[in-house]
């Protein structure tokens, strides 16, 4: 009989000290949560005019690095202007300025005339395509314009302070796509056959 009222004894006050650890956790717990509420709170009312300030000069020097990017940007299209006509991004393809010149040469009449010129073979994948376009455009396709053309093309070149090979490159990206579109491919395709990548 002792034995089972001692039992009930250490199992009441066992029972009595897990309640009090379990009281004291959750009040720990609790008090833990508020100070760290409290603390926010004070950070969120004493610390955010800094924390504004603070973002408003990061905001400000992101604005003058934009700036500065596009001054860049303009000086090398200014010192480099065959940056300005192609696309930094493969396949080569021509900016909205590169069209104009385009455009203005009459590009498409040019690589109509001197398509049948260029050695493109039926087995030939959508890389090999365009390296022809361009070998025939860069070596070989001056010497076949008519003068009319060639002084068109050289007078471009001259009031826009190009290369007149930066020319021709525009007119080899219009033989390759008018060449790519005839056997149902399209520029991005060259890509997956480009060995070197």
């Amino acid at each position: 009989m002792s034995n089972s009222s001692s039992n009930t004894t250490i199992d009441s006050n066992s029972n009595a000290t897990i309640d009090f650890l379990i009281g004291a956790g959750l009040e720990g717990l609790v008090e833990a949560i508020v100070i760290i509420g409290i603390g926010l709170l004070a950070l969120v009312f004493f610390k955010w005019p800094v924390v504004w300030s603070d973002l408003k000069k990061i905001i400000k020097e992101w604005d003058q690095v934009s700036k500065d990017v596009h001054t860049i940007k303009v000086f090398l299209q200014t010192k480099y202007p065959e940056v300005a006509l192609f696309q930094s991004k493969s396949p080569l393809a021509l900016t909205e300025s590169g069209q104009n010149i385009a455009s203005t040469i009459g590009a498409d009449t040019i690589a109509d005339a001197y398509m049948e010129q260029v050695a493109i073979s039926r087995e030939m994948n959508p890389y090999e395509i365009q390296v022809t376009c361009f070998d025939f455009a860069e070596k070989s396709l001056i010497s076949k314009l008519d003068a009319k053309t060639k002084t068109k093309i050289e007078t471009e070149a001259f009031e826009r302070g190009l290369e007149v090979e930066n020319i021709l490159k525009i007119i080899a990206i219009v033989i390759r796509d008018k060449f790519l579109s005839q056997r149902g491919y399209v520029p991005t395709q060259i890509d997956e056959h480009d060995p070197h990548k």
